[in-house]
Protein backbone atom coordinates (compact mmCIF):
# COMPACT_ATOMS: atom_id res chain seq x y z
CA UNK A 1 0.00 0.00 0.00
CA UNK A 2 2.67 2.32 0.63
CA UNK A 3 3.91 2.06 -2.85
CA UNK A 4 0.47 2.57 -4.08
CA UNK A 5 0.23 5.83 -2.02
CA UNK A 6 2.82 7.46 -3.93
CA UNK A 7 0.90 7.50 -6.97
CA UNK A 8 -2.33 7.75 -5.41
CA UNK A 9 -4.76 11.30 -6.62
CA UNK A 10 -7.54 12.20 -5.64
CA UNK A 11 -10.01 11.60 -8.19
CA UNK A 12 -13.96 12.25 -6.35
CA UNK A 13 -14.74 13.79 -3.19
CA UNK A 14 -18.03 12.72 -1.37
CA UNK A 15 -21.07 14.40 -2.49
CA UNK A 16 -22.47 14.78 1.10
CA UNK A 17 -19.27 17.49 1.80
CA UNK A 18 -17.13 15.07 4.26
CA UNK A 19 -13.90 15.17 3.55
CA UNK A 20 -13.98 11.65 2.24
CA UNK A 21 -12.52 11.35 -1.02
CA UNK A 22 -12.24 8.57 -3.81
CA UNK A 23 -8.32 7.64 -5.01
CA UNK A 24 -6.99 6.13 -8.05
CA UNK A 25 -3.71 4.85 -8.49
CA UNK A 26 -1.22 4.05 -11.12
CA UNK A 27 -1.37 0.27 -10.96
CA UNK A 28 0.91 -0.23 -13.61
CA UNK A 29 3.69 1.37 -11.39
CA UNK A 30 1.98 -0.41 -8.01
CA UNK A 31 1.81 -3.58 -6.99
CA UNK A 32 -1.38 -5.40 -5.65
CA UNK A 33 -1.48 -5.16 -1.77
CA UNK A 34 -2.27 -8.21 -0.12
CA UNK A 35 -5.04 -7.68 2.43
CA UNK A 36 -7.32 -9.72 3.95
CA UNK A 37 -10.09 -6.94 4.25
CA UNK A 38 -11.01 -4.22 2.27
CA UNK A 39 -10.17 -1.83 4.98
CA UNK A 40 -7.20 -2.66 6.53
CA UNK A 41 -6.21 0.84 7.53
CA UNK A 42 -8.22 2.18 10.34
CA UNK A 43 -7.24 5.26 12.77
CA UNK A 44 -9.29 7.28 15.19
CA UNK A 45 -8.90 10.60 16.61
CA UNK A 46 -10.48 13.84 17.47
CA UNK A 47 -12.01 16.66 16.31
CA UNK A 48 -10.95 20.14 17.12
CA UNK A 49 -14.18 20.15 19.35
CA UNK A 50 -13.00 17.05 20.75
CA UNK A 51 -15.35 15.09 18.99
CA UNK A 52 -14.12 11.87 18.18
CA UNK A 53 -13.32 10.98 14.47
CA UNK A 54 -11.77 7.88 11.99
CA UNK A 55 -10.37 7.92 9.57
CA UNK A 56 -10.54 4.49 6.99
CA UNK A 57 -8.49 3.77 3.96
CA UNK A 58 -10.12 1.71 1.53
CA UNK A 59 -9.16 -1.00 -0.90
CA UNK A 60 -10.76 -2.31 -3.81
CA UNK A 61 -11.40 -5.99 -5.29
CA UNK A 62 -8.44 -5.78 -6.58
CA UNK A 63 -6.26 -4.62 -3.91
CA UNK A 64 -5.86 -1.29 -5.07
CA UNK A 65 -6.62 2.09 -2.52
CA UNK A 66 -9.67 3.31 -3.50
CA UNK A 67 -11.19 5.63 -0.88
CA UNK A 68 -10.27 7.77 1.96
CA UNK A 69 -12.67 8.05 4.10
CA UNK A 70 -13.16 10.44 6.99
CA UNK A 71 -16.42 11.14 9.67
CA UNK A 72 -16.63 12.40 13.28
CA UNK A 73 -19.31 9.80 15.01
CA UNK A 74 -21.79 12.55 15.72
CA UNK A 75 -21.92 12.92 11.71
CA UNK A 76 -21.56 16.33 11.88
CA UNK A 77 -18.94 18.15 9.76
CA UNK A 78 -15.08 17.72 10.35
CA UNK A 79 -11.98 19.01 8.90
CA UNK A 80 -9.02 16.45 7.96
CA UNK A 81 -7.18 16.43 11.29
CA UNK A 82 -3.00 16.74 10.77
CA UNK A 83 -1.96 13.08 10.41
CA UNK A 84 0.12 13.11 13.33
CA UNK A 85 -2.88 13.44 15.82
CA UNK A 86 -4.64 10.04 14.66
CA UNK A 87 -3.73 6.87 16.43
CA UNK A 88 -4.19 3.21 14.53
CA UNK A 89 -6.39 0.88 15.09
CA UNK A 90 -5.21 -1.97 12.86
CA UNK A 91 -3.08 -1.50 9.80
CA UNK A 92 -2.11 -3.49 6.79
CA UNK A 93 -3.10 -7.14 7.83
CA UNK A 94 -1.79 -9.10 5.11
CA UNK A 95 -2.62 -12.68 3.57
Amino acid sequence: MRQQMRSARVSGECKCGCPTVELLVDRAQSPRAKVVRRMPVEAIGNDEDGTQLYALLHVDDDGFLCELEAYRVDSKPLKLPDPGSLHLLNQGENK
